[in-house]
């Protein structure tokens, strides 16, 4: 009679976990989707415009220490599904011939409440050109570590100067 219970109770819970462990599975990872575009005016804007869309541009999406690389698809979409509820950076990485005129990198947050981002797209042209994305307009803000390594690079190059300054006699 011990022995019926335990294998009852046993199949109960068992039953219990193929039905809730899905679910909890489910929650505990999310997607990430967008398409590239091939931006031939050059213009940033891509997405809704009718450009046409490109195969086989590397996409790196970065979590912590390991990166993970797809590739867009035929139809230029791509998708990472089953990723952790993290923040994560999507980075296109064109191989040369090739310049991302969008913004890129791109800052996604994968949340138990917002599991999907989609619409991480970027826009690529033939091409290169002299950053190899597009800056700022005239007047926007400029990302904080730019500022930092400009103000480290200038102060580098005055200490450098005053050293050399001070070897000669």
């Amino acid at each position: 009679m011990v022995k019926k219970s335990l294998w009852l109770a046993f199949a109960v819970a068992l039953l219990i976990a193929m039905a809730v462990g899905p679910t909890v599975a489910a929650q505990s990872n999310g997607s990430i989707r967008g398409t590239v575009y091939e931006d031939l005016n050059r213009d940033g804007l891509c997405v809704g415009t009718g450009e046409p869309t490109l195969a086989g541009i590397p996409i790196e999406f970065s979590a912590g220490s390991q990166p993970l690389f797809l590739q867009s698809g035929a139809d230029g979409t791509y998708g990472l599904v089953a990723a952790a509820l993290t923040n994560w950076t999507v980075t296109a990485v064109p191989p040369d011939g090739y310049t991302v005129t969008s913004a890129n990198p791109r800052q996604v947050e994968l949340t138990a409440s917002e599991q999907l981002a989609q619409g991480v797209d970027f826009c690529v042209a033939r091409g290169t050109g002299t950053s190899g994305t597009t800056l700022p307009q005239s007047g926007g803000p400029v990302a904080p570590l730019v500022g930092f390594i400009a103000a480290a690079g200038i102060g580098l190059a005055l200490l450098g100067a005053g050293l050399q300054r001070r070897r000669r006699p």
